[in-house]
């Protein structure tokens, strides 16, 4: 968990205070950075949560921070129109794709 000692000291955290946030003890921060050890899925999962990364980047399985489903500078009627983008045949996505590219023009 390599990423877990970045984040810690992005916040300036020693691994004792960051363990006395989840309750744990800087030895075990220690084991999870050095990979000695290793979380429950509920301590990854809290962990994910406060430094708000995801799993898989705390895990170190990627290198992207964003939170899966994290679509950032969006508002909640732009994402629903992705979400029904996704779902919609691919010809009506064709028939939208020109629409957009006219309307830049207008």
């Amino acid at each position: 968990m390599n990423h877990l000692k970045i984040l810690r000291k992005e916040l300036g955290k020693t691994q004792e205070e960051l363990g006395e946030i989840f309750g744990l003890s800087g030895a075990s921060i220690t084991g999870y950075e050095t990979g000695k050890r290793f979380p429950d899925m509920e301590t990854i999962i809290k962990m994910a949560q406060y430094f708000n990364v995801s799993v898989d980047y705390l895990l170190d399985l990627t290198e992207s921070r964003v939170p899966p489903g994290t679509v950032l500078g969006i508002s909640e009627e732009e994402r629903e129109i992705l979400n029904n983008l996704a779902s919609m045949p691919d010809d009506y996505k064709v028939a939208l794709k020109t629409i957009l590219q006219y309307s830049k023009h207008s």
